[in-house]
């Protein structure tokens, strides 16, 4: 006979994840600019560049679409589901699949012409280089 310990943190942890999803669902209904899910982002300073990192694991960088401000990236795309499959079914699934979309405001402003995009392992890397400060003429 073995010993099972009980862990209510864990079981917290298990309900805290499901009501997460509940609600990520319910933000999900169908309605004017309501998406499934948004990619996880990292936003990271420089010296002279900001660096965004998006995960989108899956997703092709032909349904990748970028537009950049100097205040602003707005990332839209979409992740497709797979329609042919040899398997009967699917039994657990928490992918999200469907078009997604998330605006991040940026806390510098960039130069929108000289940003580098790199795409690699289901990571878009953006390298943006920071804008001039304006000197004002006396």
């Amino acid at each position: 006979m073995s010993l099972i310990r009980f862990s209510p943190f864990s079981e917290l942890e298990t309900v805290q994840t499901q009501m997460n999803r509940f609600l990520d669902e319910l933000a999900a209904w169908p309605g004017e600019h309501r998406f499934p899910w948004r990619p996880s982002i990292e936003l990271l300073n420089g010296d002279n560049i900001l660096t965004l990192k998006a995960a989108l694991p899956g997703i092709t960088v032909e349904d990748i679409d970028v537009q950049l401000t100097r205040e602003s990236v707005h990332l839209t795309g979409e992740y497709k589901y797979e329609t042919e499959r040899e398997d009967a079914g699917c039994y657990h699934s928490e992918f999200r699949y469907g078009k997604f979309e998330r605006t991040v405001a940026l806390p510098v402003a960039i130069d929108p012409e000289n940003v580098t995009a790199e795409f690699k392992d289901g990571i878009l890397t953006l390298t943006m280089p920071k804008a001039s400060p304006v000197t004002q003429k006396p």
